[in-house]
């Protein structure tokens, strides 16, 4: 398997885990939404908490003497078919990729994608603020949602609706669940896939050869305010001034040479 083919959950192992290499996690903190982790370097990474479907809350391996643990092995819980373990593993790599998104634009994904009226918009994930701007454009907006919220569609219709999409708005908890890839088999021919929200690793070289085409995520500017945000049950609207808004461009693939 090449590194371009690889599952990105690979690749974003491959790429941050030299970042971690020396450094433990001090402080993991698992919310009703979040987990916050913050490295021996200071750096503090975010994920969503994606809870097993269908069964009971189980513990994390270790829970209660995991500070101290190397960083690069809690890292490698971002592959662990148990999707709340690899919610863990996703916020230590993005703690790894804090340092890059300190490079990425400040700015909002309304700033860096253009959506005209006869296109058609999937958003998988329901994101409320974005709303506003999706209608006023008049653009056709599918919402693909696990939860039953009025005004979404079953997230088992992705097979109908990406394939048809102009621009694909996808959650970064896709990378914890483990669909990230199907998804993105399903987009096709779209102008535009945004990978978005707080778990987005924002770093843009991992997803060069992908379908992604925009990285919209966060840079945790205090840590401290992040950790006890997440701890106390916070969600993005209690996140304030803690973060700010970034975005990177995926990087176009090389050209290949000619033989």
């Amino acid at each position: 398997m090449t590194e371009a083919s690889a599952p990105i959950a690979e690749r974003l192992l491959s790429y941050l885990n030299p970042r971690l290499r020396g450094h433990a996690v001090v402080d993991l903190r698992v919310g009703l939404l979040y987990v916050a982790v913050r490295l021996s370097n200071s750096a503090t990474g975010v994920a969503h908490l994606v809870a097993q479907r269908g069964g009971p809350c189980r513990p994390l391996p270790g829970a209660g003497g995991l500070a101290g643990t190397p960083a690069q092995e809690i890292a490698q819980w971002v592959s662990s078919p148990d999707s709340s373990e690899a919610s863990v593993g996703l916020a230590v790599l993005n703690a790894a990729a804090a340092e890059a998104a300190q490079t990425c634009n400040g700015a909002d994904i309304r700033d860096f994608v253009s959506i005209r009226s006869q296109d058609r918009v999937a958003m998988v994930g329901y994101f409320a603020p974005l709303l506003p701007w999706l209608r006023d454009t008049g653009a056709q907006l599918d919402i693909l949602e696990l939860k039953s919220i009025p005004g979404t569609r079953s997230a088992a219709e992705a097979v109908a609706v990406l394939p048809h999409c102009d621009v694909a708005l996808i959650t970064a908890t896709a990378l914890a669940n483990h669909t990230l890839e199907s998804l993105l088999e399903l987009t096709g021919s779209a102008r535009e896939v945004v990978l978005l929200g707080p778990s987005t690793p924002m770093v843009p070289e991992v997803f060069v050869g992908t379908p992604v085409t925009l990285l919209a995520g966060i840079e945790v500017l205090d840590g401290s305010a992040m950790l006890n945000i997440v701890s106390e049950g916070g969600s993005t609207r209690q996140f304030g001034v803690a973060v700010r808004k970034v975005c990177a461009r995926v990087p176009d693939p090389p050209p290949t040479s000619a033989l």
